[in-house]
């Protein structure tokens, strides 16, 4: 297997992944499967009575872009590790980590939510899943604010085509169901699909990887969706197949 790592985010949310494979002296290829635009809003009421909720870490980057001076003692419930990982980078220090999708996190804050008056709702243009609708039988309020909005790239470059082609990529990491899907339609667009069989997909949760579960296809889901945890999981995996 080639040692090659495929990173499909935007560059500035690949560093320290990117860092720690380095590290390992695993080759990475990013090409982004979307790009964020940022929205403007107005600005929500957000005080030691207001717990934020995120189900992805755009959603956050977004609400900071508009709110920099959030208090970063408000608590933020996190759809899973890496949303939670990007909240703690950005400065937050009371983290709820939620199971890795926003079905489970909506019990979570259910059970664990009654300590704020408020919930803001941090999130993107397009969902999967209709929190909101979820939370509706909670006695605090809730706001719902559209941070940004995620387009889909409509086809790989021919670089990473090519590299597909030629098996020079090992493995690659999702952190959203909607990037899987992206990614496996523009496998199955490219007629890549016998390629991919020999890569292994390394997914943030079970609902991530169910985007793969039509097809027979390698997945590991590290017990801790780290930056460093990745890594090593990804370096083991290598390191396994060569020996």
């Amino acid at each position: 297997m080639s040692q090659a790592v495929y990173l499909n985010r935007n560059l500035p949310d690949n560093l320290e992944l990117t860092r720690r494979l380095v590290a390992h002296k695993l080759p990475v290829i990013v090409e982004p499967l979307i790009t964020i635009d940022y929205l403007p809003f107005e600005q929500p009421i957000v005080d030691k009575n207001t717990a934020i909720i995120a189900t992805s870490r755009y959603g956050l980057f977004g609400l900071l872009k508009t709110c920099p001076t959030i208090n970063r003692k408000t608590r933020v419930f996190c759809v899973g590790g890496a949303t939670a990982e990007a909240a703690k980078n950005l400065g937050f220090k009371n983290i709820i980590t939620g199971p890795g999708n926003a079905f489970e996190l909506t019990a979570q804050i259910k059970a664990l939510g009654n300590n704020e008056d408020r919930f803001v709702y941090a999130r993107g243009e397009d969902i999967s899943f209709p929190l909101e609708e979820s939370l509706s039988d909670l006695p605090q309020s809730f706001l719902a604010i559209i941070t940004y909005v995620a387009k889909a790239r409509l086809s790989f470059t021919k670089r990473l085509v090519d590299k597909l082609k030629n098996q020079e990529i090992g493995a690659s990491v999702f952190y959203s169901a909607r990037t899987a899907k992206i990614f496996l339609n523009l496998i199955l667009q490219h007629e890549l699909l016998s390629i991919l069989e020999e890569m292994t997909l390394v997914c943030i949760s079970n609902n991530v990887a169910e985007a793969f579960e039509k097809h027979s296809l390698k997945k590991i889901i590290p017990q801790d969706f780290s930056s460093e945890t990745v890594a090593q999981a990804i370096n083991n995996l290598f390191s396994s197949d060569s020996s």
